[in-house]
């Protein structure tokens, strides 16, 4: 094993949202707006429900397959689709935008934590077979979110005026960037492995998006882990009926606006902006498709009655891009999805759909928070040690992080609160005497007291400070330690670090190990120490 797995509560890590602390618990506000209890028992009930929904399978595999030729797919996956065929196999989805090379770990993580999920369900329900699907979201146009990883310390960019859908971009500005990436991976043999799959990746696909599912693949294909691409456009005809019916009824809006209502109530704020139409045209630009206010529709300033907009998007359903109100529907009616599992804020906006998909007669999903990994190396947990403080102590905020610190490394005990406690006392005592002299005297009194307070303040800033002076080697120790565990502002290392790091020491081992850790029905904030 590489790392030792520590488990604590969500409520224990302050960078989490309030809103995904809320869902992890089981909060009640939210049970309005799920259909079921995050839970390992509640897939006996999925599945047999699940079962009465139908798709067309037989679309969905010939698709899939279809999209892997041009893949070094594996056994594994090629049966994975093959299994979909038959009405005893379902799915567990995840779904992230293609980010450079993955983007920040959680990418990785998200993957790592289907895979395990499905692998348990399996064991469980050994009459079906559950399968992993990661879809990706390259349709989406918001380029600045997927152009930059972070490693080493340095920001790698991708330069381009493209703009559109992120997964239809050409390789235009994308061999700078990755050639600068392959100039720091070294030439160990993990490195040559990354470079190889690299140099593939670019031969063997004409869009951005297909050379992500290419890194993808090869990164996780022995797993058996189906990428779907669901810019498609057997899938997007799937997608036309619900489409069109959005158009003439209007029930998103009235749907998704009745649950954030709703949610708001319980003090959740909304998240997306439920719109007239919720689908962009995609052409050489992604379009967002306006409902005017005199029942027209707009497309980059042309002007549609609605019975030409529903003639033009049925004459080319690939020109259909759902946007983020929708794109849960889009999903879920392609494939026999069990779960979804994602992050906080992605939760966020499934909770918002739930009266959409019973107002359409359609499968709600369970709904996992994916897990989320912390991996300490060897020189943090060192420096952790020789400080004589924990991991959690990290988590905190840097300034009270190394106050914490001068206060253990003192041989004098700077905290004051006895000494002001007793000058509180002392000063009661004295206002109790002096009101009674003159009863004026006692806000007098009260005044004396917090310049007294204030003076005992002052007094301990400056001790505190003449300590974190004495001991400023082990103090900038502690930040750094602070600052790699805790980039980009304090925030989670899984939201920011790129992935390579950790394969270029371990391999293929380090994704087997993240595996064998994640379990995003266990609720915990999972913190990996190396060993």
């Amino acid at each position: 094993m590489i790392y030792t797995k520590k488990e604590v509560s969500f409520e224990d890590v302050p960078q989490l949202s309030d809103r995904d602390k809320a869902y992890q618990r089981s909060d009640a506000r939210l049970k309005p707006f799920i259909k079921y209890p995050a839970s390992f028992d509640s897939f006996s009930q999925v599945l047999r429900d699940r079962a009465s929904y139908d798709i067309d399978r037989s679309l969905l595999v010939s698709t899939l397959l279809k999209q892997y030729e041009r893949l070094d797919a594996s056994q594994a996956t090629i049966d994975h689709i093959h299994a979909l065929a038959s009405e005893k196999t379902f799915t567990v989805i995840t779904a992230h935008q293609p980010s450079l090379l993955t983007g920040p770990l959680y990418f990785i993580i998200k993957i790592c934590s289907i895979i395990s999920l499905s692998r348990k369900i399996n064991d469980a329900h050994p009459d079906y077979k559950v399968v992993p699907v990661f879809v990706t979201g390259g349709e989406d146009h918001d380029f600045q979110e997927i152009a930059t990883l972070h490693m080493f310390n340095k920001d790698f960019t991708w330069e381009t005026n493209q703009k559109g859908s992120t997964g239809r971009m050409s390789h235009d500005g994308l061999d700078e960037v990755l050639a600068s990436v392959t100039e720091v991976l070294g030439s160990g043999d993990q490195a040559e492995e990354l470079k190889t799959i690299i140099s593939k990746a670019q031969a063997a696909s004409e869009t951005y998006g297909g050379f992500m599912v290419y890194f993808v693949n090869e990164l996780f294909k022995k797993y058996g882990l189906i990428i779907a691409n669901m810019d498609d456009a057997g899938f997007k005809a799937k997608l036309l009926p619900y489409i069109i019916k959005d158009i003439e009824q209007k029930d998103s809006i009235r749907a998704v606006e009745a649950d954030q209502e709703a949610l708001e109530a319980q003090g959740f704020k909304r998240q997306a902006h439920a719109r007239k139409v919720n689908f962009f045209h995609m052409g050489a630009d992604r379009i967002r498709v306006i409902g005017e206010a005199d029942g027209t529709y707009s497309i980059d300033g042309d002007s549609y009655a609605k019975d030409e907009l529903i003639s033009l998007i049925s004459e080319q359903p690939e020109s259909i891009s759902p946007n983020v109100i929708l794109r849960p529907i889009y999903q879920e009616i392609i494939m026999p999805n069990l779960a979804y599992v994602g992050g906080g804020g992605e939760l966020a906006y499934w909770v918002e759909r739930k009266r959409l998909f019973d107002s359409w007669e359609l499968s709600f999903p369970m709904l996992i928070r994916r897990d989320s990994l912390h991996i300490v190396d060897k020189k943090t947990q060192k420096t952790l040690v020789g400080a004589q403080m924990d991991i959690m102590d990290l988590f905190q905020r840097e300034e009270k992080l190394v106050g914490q610190y001068a206060r253990l490394q003192s041989d004098e005990e700077i905290d004051l609160s006895g000494e002001k406690k007793a000058i509180e006392d002392i000063f009661n005592q004295i206002k109790d005497r002096a009101s009674k002299i003159d009863p004026t005297l006692g806000k007098t009194t009260l005044s004396e007291a917090s310049k007294a307070i204030k003076s005992l303040d002052y007094l301990q800033s400056k001790m505190l400070k003449a300590e974190k002076t004495k001991n400023e080697v082990g103090i900038n120790k502690l930040k750094k330690a602070k600052q790699k565990l805790f980039p980009g502002n304090d925030g989670l290392q899984e939201r920011y670090d790129n992935f390579i790091p950790f394969y270029l020491r371990y391999g293929s081992a380090w994704i087997d190990e993240l595996i064998t850790h994640c379990d995003p029905l266990n609720k915990s904030f999972k913190i990996l120490t190396e060993e």
